[in-house]
């Protein structure tokens, strides 16, 4: 029995982990959107772009830290670095894709 809550906990934690995964993955696709719109979108939309790149790449480091919890209680290894090595390659690429959206969207706006 106790073998068996146990196994039931992990399976929980490991679910609640692949959660905000996904997240992660969305937010960093919304941010590489974002990306030609800033660069060629309507200068009055570009704004808009600069906007979404920033509060994606915001959602993205939130659910980037409940993966970081989680992960502190996860037994299997293999899954822990694949999520965790997931998680920092899109949030590494999101956040240099971020930063350069809002440095177009500055050029184009005259900041």
């Amino acid at each position: 029995e106790t073998d068996a809550r146990a196994k039931a906990i992990q399976a929980a934690i490991i679910g609640a982990t692949e959660v905000p995964l996904k997240m992660v993955e969305k937010c960093a696709r919304v941010v590489e959107l974002a990306m030609p719109v800033a660069e060629k979108g309507n200068v009055g939309a570009v704004s808009d772009a600069g906007v979404g790149a920033l509060l994606a790449e915001a959602a993205l480091r939130s659910a980037a830290f409940n993966i970081k919890i989680n992960l502190r209680s996860i037994k299997d290894a293999a899954f822990a670095a694949k999520a965790r090595n997931r998680m920092e390659t899109l949030v590494a690429m999101a956040s240099e894709t971020c930063a350069k959206a809002v440095k177009v969207v500055d050029e184009r706006l005259g900041a």
